[in-house]
């Protein structure tokens, strides 16, 4: 996706089918090769929220109070030029025919920011419907890209460690992202 010159990552749309497809004409077999969709990957909109609440949820996303609505239309209004929100937009189609399937949702969705030095990716998720066919990964590339026009060197994210996590922490990996072995990530609640 090229660079704007409002310094956000733009908007990219693409057919993806899952990792383990190869590709053919959809004629010259007939097996299975999973899920395919069409998706882009946006700037959220308010209209959005409810499908990014939906993919956190499916996601077994923690969330409080400064993941309401009213903290992003806030954190977007203020924080111009260090917070965006991007969803990933999807609709599946029939892997032989490729018809779609259903209507166009919100499947996922990323929160990056920038502290002046470097960007940090929180609350990346796509929703179960949607997992295996390259979404995590268009999200994970538009923080990229946006961290790369605020100028930040480093990306930062954090992952729970239980088994559950597994197919995210491998498509970090293959995309280039490595386990940091010199932090610790430590939290405390605030009282209100």
């Amino acid at each position: 996706m090229p660079a704007t010159k409002s310094r956000n990552a733009a908007a990219s749309k693409t057919a993806a089918r899952s990792s383990d497809a190869h590709q053919h004409d959809g004629h010259c077999c007939d097996h299975d090769h999973g899920p395919v969709c069409e998706m882009s990957i946006r700037r959220f909109k308010k209209e959005d929220f409810k499908g990014l609440q939906a993919a956190w949820k499916s996601g077994d996303i923690a969330t409080d109070d400064t993941d309401s609505l009213r903290a992003i239309e806030k954190n977007l209004k203020e924080r111009v030029n260090s917070y965006r929100v991007f969803v990933a937009e999807a609709q599946m189609l029939d892997a032989k025919s490729q018809r779609k399937q259903g209507e166009s949702r919100v499947a996922g969705g990323v929160i990056v920011t920038f502290d002046g030095h470097r960007s940090f990716v929180y609350h990346l998720a796509v929703h179960v419907d949607f997992r295996g066919v390259g979404l995590g990964a268009a999200l994970l590339k538009t923080c990229e890209q946006q961290a790369k026009l605020w100028g930040a060197r480093h990306l930062r994210l954090s992952a729970r460690v239980d088994d559950s996590r597994a197919p995210a922490r491998a498509m970090y990996g293959e995309n280039g992202w490595a386990v940091d072995k010199t932090i610790w990530i430590y939290r405390k609640t605030l009282p209100k």
